[in-house]
């Protein structure tokens, strides 16, 4: 136990590599949450979508039934009430004998004869205001439920189809697809949802990304520790004893050890500022499915909710991760050098950052690129247990390999 702290302390003791690991992850989550990928805020039609979803949710539920499809358009009301009062107060339009959404949307040739100036700033007081996007999205909402209910069931996947431009691609999946809906997988009917399907949408993009950090992360934490032995000639003291051939267990045990804790660090961290920096959005759809077809078709294969949506992809961005040191585990233990080292490091920590992005992109859903792929359900699942049975086996390898190796 005492050599295995010691193998603990010898990684964590590199201060110079954490403090490349915190830059590396400040510098990624500065940029991702600068430009604001992922953020509502950078997109005000998606935040009053967000907000409107959350007003019908906590009022009618997680499904909009037709009848109270017909009561919700009482929040129209309470949005023009809203714009009647900025306009109202607002010189730039009353001094044109504009008082009401109403009179402005009915008096457009009084628009169109304005000056060039005080057109656009009609225009920006508009585009400016959050009463009137929430009316525009919400008429956009229930445009799209009463095209697709109206088309029917089955004839509004149909069309969901035709306008996403994907039938190409994903044809062969349409009836594996077809029978998952048209079966009690579904308690309920996705094409009646008001959950904001672009929730799945940014945390995706958010894992997606993240797991290339978390395995660069891991490579400049573990990656030096059995060369840099070499390099002191310490694999040869080591070699002339028994016990000392099997010290390779212990070292993949603490660096196994400090890859979880690393790789949990970062992305517990991170999805923690990434939910609660959002969560005025998503404090109301924690519990809500996932499945839904008005904004966006993201049908999964299990009937899940968005809770569980983003602790599956924790849970693949782990396993990933940890396959990933236990390949460049083995490496280390076979590069005599650190030139030689990192020529096997980097197409292995890029071939790894690629299959982690595509096992995270939508998983459990068809649009995932491995699913296209194989068309085998769960690939996402299977594709990370290989993965990790590819590292116990190189680990295992390694170990053996150890204890017949003459000096």
């Amino acid at each position: 136990m005492r050599l295995f702290w010691h193998e603990l302390r010898k990684i964590w003791a590199r201060w110079t590599a954490l403090l490349v690991i915190i830059a590396v992850t400040g510098m990624y989550s500065f940029i991702f949450f600068r430009i604001a990928i992922i953020s509502p805020t950078s997109f005000i039609r998606l935040h009053h979508h967000a907000m409107i979803a959350a007003d019908l949710q906590n009022k009618y539920g997680a499904t909009l039934s037709p009848e109270n499809r017909i009561d919700s358009e009482k929040l129209f009301d309470v949005y023009t009430s809203w714009l009647d009062e900025f306009i109202e107060n607002d010189s730039r339009f009353t001094d044109h004998g504009v008082y009401t959404w109403a009179a402005l949307r009915e008096n457009m040739p009084l628009f169109n004869s304005l000056d060039a100036y005080d057109m656009f700033q009609m225009i920006y007081a508009m585009e400016t205001n959050h009463a009137l996007d929430r009316i525009i999205t919400l008429e956009n909402f229930f445009r799209l439920y009463d095209f697709y209910y109206d088309a029917g069931f089955e004839g509004g996947l149909d069309l969901i189809w035709d306008d996403s431009g994907l039938i190409p691609l994903f044809e062969p999946h349409i009836e594996t697809l077809a029978t998952f809906i048209y079966s009690d997988h579904y308690k309920y009917c996705p094409m009646q949802s008001v959950f904001p399907s672009w929730f799945v949408d940014t945390t995706t993009w958010f894992f997606r990304d993240l797991i290339t950090i978390v395995i660069i992360a891991v490579g400049i934490l573990i990656l030096p520790i059995i060369t840099r032995d070499r390099l002191s000639n310490m694999v040869d003291l080591q070699y002339s004893s028994k016990a000392g051939r099997r010290i390779l267990r212990t070292q993949f045990a603490a660096m196994m050890v400090s890859s979880f804790a690393l790789s949990a660090i970062i992305i517990g961290s991170l999805i923690t500022v990434f939910l609660v920096s959002n969560a005025v959005f998503y404090d109301s759809f924690f519990n809500s499915r996932i499945a839904s077809t008005i904004w966006n078709l993201h049908l999964p294969w299990f009937d899940i909710t968005f809770m569980q949506f983003v602790g599956i992809s924790f849970v693949i961005s782990m396993a990933v991760a940890m396959a990933a040191s236990m390949v460049l585990f083995f490496l280390s233990a076979h590069s005599h050098n650190y030139v030689n080292l990192l020529l096997k490091a980097i197409p292995v920590i890029v071939v790894m950052s690629r299959l982690g992005r595509m096992a995270l992109y939508m998983p459990l859903m068809f649009q995932n690129p491995l699913y296209a792929m194989w068309n085998v359900i769960g690939i996402e699942f299977i594709a990370s247990g290989v993965l990790l049975a590819i590292g116990i086996g190189l680990y295992i390898f390694t170990c053996k390999q150890a204890l017949r190796k003459d000096l």
